[in-house]
């Protein structure tokens, strides 16, 4: 289980990618790449996910891009 908080992790993934923002489902994969854990168990990807989305939602530290979103996949979110 890694040490950090899911908003740390949020931001390393987010500002450790070449235009410092990513959709939901980019942030998922860079952090189940690092940390496998988040991907030993069904239950635990599942709640890892439900925790990530509300981080993004409720979590100022986040910004959700204004503009258009993308067909299916969402929005682009970066670090405040």
């Amino acid at each position: 289980r890694p040490l950090y908080t899911i908003p740390v992790l949020i931001s390393c993934a987010i500002l450790g990618s070449p235009d410092k923002k990513m959709l939901v489902s980019e942030i998922y994969q860079s952090i189940m790449d690092k940390y496998p854990y988040f991907t030993s168990s069904e239950l635990i990807e599942t709640r890892f996910k439900q925790s990530l989305r509300h981080q993004l939602s409720l979590n100022r530290l986040f910004e959700r891009e204004q503009g258009q979103r993308l067909l299916t996949r969402g929005f682009y979110w970066s670090v405040n």
